[in-house]
């Protein structure tokens, strides 16, 4: 029986520094951009997770189900999270408020303030706290990322790459 043989191949985003990508942008009072940013890299390895938990290999992942794949929204991907026990509760009910934050920010931006200072410092407040946030998501991906490559066998990895 095979065990856990996908080669932990961190996607480029992996090897950016996000708090310093997000950082930059709140230094620039950029704090709609800062927040949206790392967001971003939340669902990012949020996906990455999903797609390296389990025992599957590379082989299972046909196209059709890459396309099925990209079509999990944020909820669902966070939940799959959960349920595959690659996030705890209190992560997954962060990530559920972030979402939220997201929502407010995507559906009603045409009604908010943004030459406000208070309503500049709440979304600067949740950027902030967001960065925290992806922290711990990244902390759970690494930690998927060592486990897969403690039992790594190259002599059964076979080398398809993911489409997206």
């Amino acid at each position: 029986m095979r065990k856990l043989n996908l080669k932990p191949n961190p996607t480029p985003f992996a090897k950016r520094n996000y708090k310093d990508e997000a950082n930059l942008e709140l230094k620039n009072n950029r704090e709609i951009n800062a927040f949206l940013l790392i967001y971003s890299y939340i669902e990012a390895y949020l996906r990455e997770l999903t797609l390296l938990s389990g025992n599957r290999t590379r082989e299972d992942f046909t196209d059709k189900i890459i396309k099925q794949f990209d079509r999990l929204n944020f909820p669902n991907l966070i939940l799959f999270n959960l349920l595959n026990e690659d996030i705890d509760v209190i992560l997954y009910c962060k990530l559920l408020g972030i979402h939220e934050f997201r929502n407010k920010l995507a559906h009603e931006f045409i009604t908010i303030d943004v030459t406000n200072k208070n309503t500049l410092l709440e979304i600067k407040r949740v950027a902030q706290g967001s960065i925290l946030i992806c922290d711990e998501v990244f902390k759970a991906y690494e930690k998927l990322i060592k486990k897969r490559t403690a039992v790594f066998d190259p002599k059964i990895f076979s080398p398809r790459v993911f489409k997206t």
